[in-house]
């Protein structure tokens, strides 16, 4: 600490006498405008610095800070624009597996409907025979009788069988026997659409099942993946040291001196007196 002690002294003492100096001028300039005489010009301004080894070391010092702040400036962008990078690919591997099951999904459910395609067909025909049959051979009670008697459970509906009272006013009734059979091939067709949308269900559930484990994976990876970032980022931050930015700096200023004495003003030779 001694060694910039006086350097320090003889800037003090330079800046006392320089106050003593202003305050004359001052005084003498405010006895001429008194007097009415043209005032004396001032000494130009001196400024005093303090020109010690502390005063460059602590330069130094806040250049190497400043440095410091700039790099993690620098490396807050770097870092905000990387976890953007990550945020995107692994919204688009979500993405990806989203699309991926719903596309299976529909393959499930296509596959299903081209399967039972040729049953449904088969039923639509067959009852289509059926009210056929109903409204151009049973237009005798007699013959509406046999069909009754035949169909007494199809036609009460599931686990039931009509009475001999509902029989006889079909037999008795053409049109109520039309509407019955409407009824019972609306039955028919709701039971055979239970059964294909039940098979359905077990079929996508099993994908969607696939879907959660392939989710839960990839959930799992993804986690990795950003605490994988979180610490290499805070590894770069504690990275930014007094030390190496002091480095950074020292490298910066090497790289620059070339470049600095290629513009420096060339001062050329006088020319010689012949």
């Amino acid at each position: 600490g001694q060694q910039h002690c006086p350097e320090r002294r003889r800037n003090n003492i330079r800046r006392n006498e320089l106050r003593q100096e202003r305050s004359a001028e001052k005084a003498r300039e405010a006895s001429a405008q008194r007097e009415g005489k043209a005032p004396t010009p001032r000494k130009p301004y001196e400024p005093v610095k303090d020109r010690s080894p502390h005063r460059r070391v602590y330069l130094e010092k806040e250049a190497i800070v400043q440095r410091m702040r700039d790099l993690h400036a620098d490396l807050k962008k770097s870092h905000k624009l990387e976890k953007s990078v990550l945020w995107d690919q692994q919204n688009a591997a979500r993405r990806a597996l989203a699309n991926q099951t719903e596309a299976r999904v529909k393959a499930v459910i296509d596959a299903q409907r081209d399967q039972w395609r040729p049953l449904w067909k088969r039923i639509y025909q067959s009852q289509k025979a059926e009210k056929r049959y109903v409204s151009t051979v049973c237009t005798h009670p007699f013959e509406r009788a046999a069909y009754v008697f035949n169909k007494r459970h199809d036609l009460a509906g599931p686990g039931k069988s009509l009475t001999m009272r509902q029989m006889a006013l079909l037999i008795l009734s053409p049109k109520r026997l039309d509407k019955a059979v409407d009824a019972m091939h609306e039955q028919q067709r709701d039971l055979v659409a239970g059964e294909q949308r039940a098979e359905r269900k077990r079929m996508t559930d099993r994908v969607w099942t696939s879907h959660r484990e392939a989710f839960h994976q990839l959930a799992q990876k993804q986690a990795v993946e950003r605490e994988a970032l979180r610490s290499h980022q805070s590894d770069e931050r504690e990275g930014i040291t007094f030390n190496k930015a002091k480095e950074d700096l020292q490298a910066e200023q090497k790289a620059a001196e070339p470049f600095r004495d290629a513009v420096a003003p060339q001062h050329p030779e006088a020319p010689q007196k012949e």
